[in-house]
């Protein structure tokens, strides 16, 4: 009896582990990076705009090589003048939303230069063209920010996910003198707040995510502006519910 008890107490260390991991992603620069809520991507900002002005200036039939050096003149000060206007505006590559905090990140080569707009190889995050993200500085969530509110349901559905871990391990042990069973019960009740916190921000963060990214994506396509879904971190806080709710039913 006492090994299948071990089930439950395993789930329940997972899962707590899990949830912390959830509010501690994103909160220093090489801390769960690609564990994001969702990323908004301005690397490429203007850039097709760009592309089909120049194309359309190529496509001017020259009527001589006079004409033909105006045309590329042309080409040349206006993407100048982008160039110039995007580096006045200093923004960052990306931007990465987490619970805790925000993070911001240029893509760099392998070498560790940064990628510039119009350069050959496209950012991606799979390793592509040898080009990888750099998060620079991350800073954390005001008060007042909704996202402290979703932290906070996190840190709630933390604390009953401890307590029902320490039910677990003290009713793991007192199981023989048969005072474990009692446990069982607070531990079940624990385990049922823990998901009931931990499902609510889960379910919470997931819509506000998935919503901001088709917001982005619907307003900005056509500027060069991307969202992304932050997947691994929807995969981590629905495992983290999963396993409450596996932890309520073995005990």
């Amino acid at each position: 009896l006492r090994i299948l008890a071990i089930f439950p107490v395993f789930m329940i260390s997972i899962a707590s582990l899990l949830a912390v991991l959830c509010v501690s992603a994103g909160k220093k620069p090489g801390m769960m990076d690609d564990y994001a809520l969702f990323a908004l991507d301005v690397s490429r900002i203007g850039e097709d705009m760009l592309q089909n002005l120049d194309a359309k200036i190529s496509s001017v039939n020259a009527a001589s090589n006079a004409v033909g050096v105006v045309e590329t003149k042309v080409i040349q000060v206006v993407n100048n003048a982008y160039h110039g206007l995007i580096s006045d505006l200093q923004l960052n590559d990306f931007y990465a939303i987490h619970v805790s905090s925000s993070c911001v990140g240029t893509y760099v080569y392998e070498n560790g230069t940064n990628v510039t707009v119009g350069d050959g190889g496209l950012p991606t995050s799979n390793g592509k063209y040898g080009v990888h993200k750099r998060v620079d500085s991350c800073s954390t969530h005001s008060a007042i920010d909704p996202m402290s509110l979703i932290k906070i349901l996190y840190w709630i559905g933390i604390i009953f996910t401890g307590v029902a871990l320490i039910f677990g391990i003290t009713g793991l042990v007192l199981l023989p003198t048969g005072r474990g069973r009692k446990l069982a019960v607070f531990n079940i009740i624990a385990t049922l707040f823990a998901f009931i916190f931990i499902g609510l921000a889960s379910a919470v963060t997931h819509g506000l995510a998935l919503g901001a990214t088709k917001f982005i994506n619907f307003v900005g396509e056509s500027i060069g502006i991307a969202g992304y879904l932050g997947s691994r971190f929807m995969a981590m806080t629905w495992a983290t519910t999963v396993l409450l709710l596996i932890n309520m039913l073995l005990w």
